[in-house]
């Protein structure tokens, strides 16, 4: 009998990364396909019951509830209740996806590695061709008119999803071919990174390769040092900013700024104004699904752009936003439970 935990995965990766490319909407699809396809296997919905029954879907449950009650209270009640289902929706795909990686055996993860190693050369074979013939199978991806103008700006997602599975993609290279692959694989990463302008990927690039370095070296440690620094970004960070004042001064920061850094004055000014939201509603928020509809968010920031583009570009900073303190002490402790686990994991 052919077991679709042990295809799954292989499929998903192969797809992952040429679709972040061309149409990056349909990434949670494809997974919600794969989790469905997990599904049909007994062993997976056997792990998949017994993580309902555990802490960690509690504590999202309780998440959930809470942005459903949030609704009452949010400018678009009907609208942001059925956007809670539908993200409710999208974790229990997820579950089945955790749950299908825990009963994968040892020939479905070397299938995964496999996958993992092939999908990166594919990757960067077609953001390659993409950005040399201006777009050719995005233009036909999303019909664009033959007049548009191609902007490369289009493969920012792309770019993040590369920076951040690069290291993974090359250790998949190293163990199944050769080092040489795997190094010539992360200098080709690092050329298309500098092809485009999204300078937050190429900082993303970096990072992981530390993070990535440290957790196969210390996974346990990387663990621990992950819930510092989140359960301080979650619990602290914001009441003190809101507190004291800091946002206020992110304006003066954004002028001091040179003129080309257009996107991080805008990320600055956006978490002035956050901060500002954040201190006016600090217990309940503004309701789930809030940000794009948020008082004053709509006045003009820089360059046009609106002071508040459809969210704050910082989880933290939203779950505060929409869901106020109840919201950010439930999701501490889901990064408690997650990363807990991850600490877990025997390297």
């Amino acid at each position: 009998m052919i077991r679709p935990a042990r295809f799954a995965f292989p499929a998903i990766i192969c797809l992952v990364l040429p679709i972040a490319v061309v149409g990056p909407h349909t990434v949670v699809p494809l997974g919600v396909a794969g989790a469905v396809a997990l599904a049909l296997d007994p062993s997976v919905r056997e792990r998949f019951g017994a993580l309902l029954r555990g802490p960690l879907a509690v504590a999202l449950g309780c998440l959930f509830a809470w942005a459903a009650v949030s609704t009452a209270w949010a400018p678009h009640p009907g609208g942001s209740l059925f956007l809670v289902f539908q993200v409710a929706g999208v974790m229990v795909a997820g579950g089945l996806l955790a749950a299908g990686a825990e009963c994968a055996d040892d020939g479905a993860r070397r299938r995964a590695i496999m996958a993992l190693g092939l999908a990166g050369p594919v990757f960067l074979l077609l953001i390659g061709s993409e950005l040399l013939d201006g777009g050719l199978v995005a233009r036909l991806m999303r019909g664009w008119p033959k007049g548009f103008t191609f902007n490369p700006v289009i493969y920012d997602r792309a770019a993040a999803v590369a920076a951040i599975v690069a290291w993974p993609i090359a250790f998949a290279l190293w163990r199944r071919f050769r080092p040489r692959a795997a190094i010539v694989f992360l200098l080709l990463t690092l050329a298309f990174l500098f092809e485009l302008e999204m300078a937050a990927a190429r900082l993303a690039f970096v990072v992981a390769a530390v993070v990535f370095a440290v957790s196969y070296w210390k996974p346990r440690a990387i663990a621990h040092a992950m819930l510092a620094v989140m359960l301080a970004g979650i619990l602290v960070a914001p009441p003190i900013l809101v507190a004291t004042g800091v946002g206020r001064e992110l304006p003066a920061i954004a002028q001091d700024m040179p003129d080309n850094a257009t996107s991080v004055k805008h990320r600055l000014l956006i978490g002035q104004f956050v901060l500002k939201k954040i201190g006016e509603r600090p217990l309940t928020g503004f309701g789930f699904d809030s940000s794009r509809a948020i008082p004053g968010g709509r006045k003009a920031a820089i360059e046009g752009a609106p002071v508040l583009p459809l969210h704050p570009h910082n989880g933290i900073l939203q779950i505060w936003l929409e869901l106020g303190l109840p919201g950010a002490v439930i999701a501490a402790v889901i990064v408690v439970l997650v990363l807990r686990r991850m600490s877990a994991i025997e390297p």
